[in-house]
């Protein structure tokens, strides 16, 4: 390795704060440029339990325990954390205490500096997050284009009380609504008509890619969006459009749908969908401002871009949401940048570790099918702690095997 070699990690949250520790303790120099100094990240839970599914309690629970069998410093300094007095883990906290150890670190320089531009030279990692500044966001996008680089973020809008007979299983969670012409045409008369009632009030404005926004644009920008056609198996011809959907025990959530509109226009909205006749909003779709690109579009399968060799991607600008996969991501990345720093291929996490599953979510890509793992066993026995840390175990104990392989001949054995 050239002495003169260095990797510039440009943003600082939990995915940037992971790579740069990582790099540094490997022996890397480090420049990391944080945009955000001096703001402190609120301490919120690593995890709410009575928030999360169950199968996602317990995903979590695996991935935190495969991070720290190959030594992530912010999970690690989680497990310090625990074994102290601090009381109920917070993940603010932590990357407060990381960020502190990263500008304390003999590898590591540290800038308190918004990046404008990129010197494609240098190996870069852009970190910056769906909060990406105006800058950053620029230059993504004079590079990768608008198709390929979006500042939204869109969340569905959940609902209890759908007919399911409308709908067809697409897979464990997934399923869809197909739409003939009519119907999709009615939801789209009923939108507009939201908009004009909105619109009326001078305090409403539809924001790109939302609901509204969409149909505003042209009849089918929607269906071309977030309700593209796609075959259903057992519907009798080819829908015009599709929704999909997802359920999340009793409740369903529809995909890729943002809105800005009240949670009472929301809901007289989608009940014009059939099935959606007596449903009822439990939680609104919302449409906020934020970065994101297209994985599939831009970047290969080790997060490095596509047209620019120098330049990796890790965190929640490539969708990803939650403490422990921002982590995981940025551990991901630090490790393949570390490999192509020292001249050596880039290399494969054990198909069956979740770290890996977390990369194959960025692509929409086969699963580990995680949730039907989880329903083998009877849900009762989850209000017990003890059976709850047994199954993460067995789980664990899939992923240990192999990892512990792979940590071993990373270090020492044939990758080098």
């Amino acid at each position: 390795m050239k002495e003169h070699i260095f990797v510039n990690v440009i943003g600082c949250g939990y995915a940037g704060v992971e790579c740069g520790l990582l790099l540094a303790n490997l022996g890397i120099k480090v420049h990391v440029f944080d945009g955000l100094e001096g703001y402190h990240y609120t301490c919120k839970n690593c995890y709410d339990s009575k928030k999360l599914p169950i199968s996602e309690q317990i995903y979590n629970e695996v991935l935190k325990k495969e991070l720290a069998l190959l030594c992530s410093p912010l999970i690690r300094e989680e497990e310090l954390l625990k074994k102290s007095d601090f009381k109920g883990c917070k993940a603010g906290e932590i990357l407060n205490i990381c960020k502190e150890k990263l500008k304390r670190h003999k590898n590591v320089e540290y800038f308190n500096i918004s990046i404008s531009d990129i010197n494609p030279k240098e190996i870069n990692i852009i970190t910056t997050g769906q909060n990406s500044n105006k800058e950053i966001y620029n230059y993504l996008l004079n590079r990768f284009g608008s198709m390929k680089c979006i500042n939204y973020k869109n969340s569905g809008p959940i609902f209890s009380n759908v007919n399911e007979k409308n709908l067809y299983q697409l897979s464990d969670e997934s399923y869809a609504l197909p739409l003939g012409y009519k119907d999709y045409i009615n939801f789209i008369n009923r939108v507009v008509r939201a908009v004009n009632e909105n619109i009326s009030t001078g305090n409403f404005s539809p924001s790109d890619h939302s609901l509204e926004g969409l149909v505003c644009q042209s009849k089918d920008a929607l269906k071309n969006f977030a309700f593209t056609p796609i075959g259903v198996d057992g519907f009798s011809q080819r829908p015009y459009a599709v929704v999909r959907l997802k359920k999340e025990g009793d409740y369903f959530s529809i995909c890729k749908i943002g809105s800005r509109f009240d949670n009472t226009t929301q809901e007289e909205i989608f009940r014009i969908l059939p099935g959606f006749e007596k449903a009822n909003l439990i939680v609104e779709a919302k449409n906020e401002s934020s970065v994101q690109l297209l994985p599939k579009y831009t970047i290969n399968k080790y997060c490095q871009s596509q047209t620019d060799k120098n330049l990796f991607f890790a965190g929640s600008i490539l969708g990803l949401e939650g403490y422990e996969r921002c982590i995981a991501s940025g551990h991901y990345v630090a490790r393949e940048v570390f490999r192509r720093v020292l001249g050596f291929d880039f290399m494969d996490f054990p198909k069956n570790s979740l770290i890996n599953d977390v990369n194959n979510k960025i692509f929409d890509k086969n699963s580990l099918n995680f949730n039907e793992k989880c329903d083998e066993y009877d849900i009762i026995c989850w209000q017990r702690d003890e059976n709850k840390y047994q199954l993460i175990e067995k789980f664990f104990k899939n992923s240990s095997d192999s990892l512990a392989r792979f940590k071993e001949e990373y270090l020492y054995g044939k990758h080098f």
